[in-house]
């Protein structure tokens, strides 16, 4: 653990958790070796709800005219064969069914994948599905660096026992913990989901992570009439971990909250208040120690929103969205692609909305058949 993290979030409590950790290893130690995670368990809740075999995330990369010159078949079925052996050296659920069409009829008739790729040279689009119930957030990010970025690197977390510190610290603040008293009515038909895609841009800043969510959080707070509630917009904040063997979603959350008076600096204060929270909470979920019936579904029900980012550096001009389908535990989903060239940062935010209470204005809907959501 490095001097500053332990400075900033462990000294306060080490004091009263040093003496027993020889004994709460021991204890847990049934559980890490079972290493059944509870966000992998939501998944399948989440499959039988909405009466299908597979969680599924379908993506869209859109390229520039002239970055789509650089890209064909032979070059991405080279990095899809990267991507795959370096998953499968660090995964039990081993990737074989990787496929890469040519034309869309194939590509939605393909039914059994793990992912499966059209490239739509003609209208500059890279389509793919992928089954999220198998493959994780820290791999999702791997295989957009390995697929589009240049020499990039990831920076996930490593889930540690030492986490057990931010666990018990968790445990003892949970009353900080934001409950919703009145929370957003939510659709029950995916028929009702109505998605957006927000591209914009702004110099980059040296606070650029808190400048991103403190945007998205002010737009949600205001679409969603927060402010009318008199109350303050609860958002999570989902963070990718290094996949562990036998764990395919392996995550920590942070919970944020939004007001009309704060600004990128208390926004960046509550993310280094609160970065505590992701680590107890990854060594919670990935050491199987909560419910797994309710635990990911009951934290869900009570957010207005899902914030999830992918940082990338310069990457072949190309905007990255995403999406589920399906229908969610939560109003709000917000996919974010953040690109970093020189000193600019480029944002496509694309807003899965599953609640009435949201107002778009101008926002620009996404035409309903750009994801190929059908006979998929």
């Amino acid at each position: 653990m490095s001097a500053k993290i332990w400075l900033q979030y462990g000294y306060d409590i080490s004091k009263y958790i040093i003496p027993i950790i020889p004994i709460l290893y021991f204890v847990t130690h049934k559980w890490r070796k079972s290493r059944v995670t509870v966000e992998d368990n939501y998944q399948k809740i989440i499959n039988k709800k909405n009466n299908t075999t597979q969680s599924v995330i379908d993506s869209i990369a859109f390229y520039d005219k002239d970055s789509i010159n650089t890209i064909n078949y032979e070059i991405m079925h080279a990095k899809l064969e990267k991507f795959n052996e370096n998953y499968n050296k660090l995964s039990a659920n081993k990737i074989n069914n990787i496929f890469i069409f040519k034309n869309k009829e194939d590509f939605l008739n393909c039914k059994e994948y793990h992912y499966k790729l059209w490239l739509d040279i003609d209208n500059k689009k890279l389509y793919g599905k992928l089954n999220h119930e198998l493959i994780g957030g820290s791999n999702i990010g791997k295989f957009c660096y390995t697929a589009f970025a240049k020499d990039q690197k990831d920076n996930f977390y490593h889930s540690r026992f030492y986490n057990i510190i931010f666990a018990i610290k968790l445990f003892i603040y949970r009353n900080r913990i934001p409950r919703i008293q009145n929370p957003l009515q939510l659709y029950e038909n995916k028929a009702n989901i109505s998605r957006y895609i927000i591209r914009e841009s702004f110099n980059r800043k040296n606070n650029v992570k808190a400048t991103i969510i403190y945007h998205i959080m002010q737009r949600l707070y205001y679409c969603l009439g927060i402010k009318q509630m008199n109350r303050d917009l609860v958002c999570i904040l989902p963070i990718a971990f290094y996949n562990i063997k036998n764990i395919n979603n392996n995550i920590g959350i942070m919970w944020l909250t939004f007001n009309y008076t704060d600004t990128v600096e208390s926004i960046k204060r509550k993310m280094e208040k609160n970065a505590y929270q992701i680590f107890g909470t990854n060594f919670l979920l990935s050491n199987g120690l909560l419910n797994k019936k309710s635990s990911s579904k009951n934290t869900r029900q009570n957010v207005d929103a899902v914030i999830t980012i992918l940082f990338t550096k310069d990457t072949n001009n190309i905007r990255i969205s995403w999406t589920y389908p399906s229908v969610a535990d939560y109003p709000v989903y917000v996919a974010v692609h953040s690109r970093l060239v020189e000193n600019t940062v480029e944002l496509t935010q694309t807003i899965t909305v599953n609640t009435p209470n949201f107002n778009p204005g101008e926002f620009e809907k996404v035409i309903d058949d750009e994801y190929l959501f059908e006979n998929s």
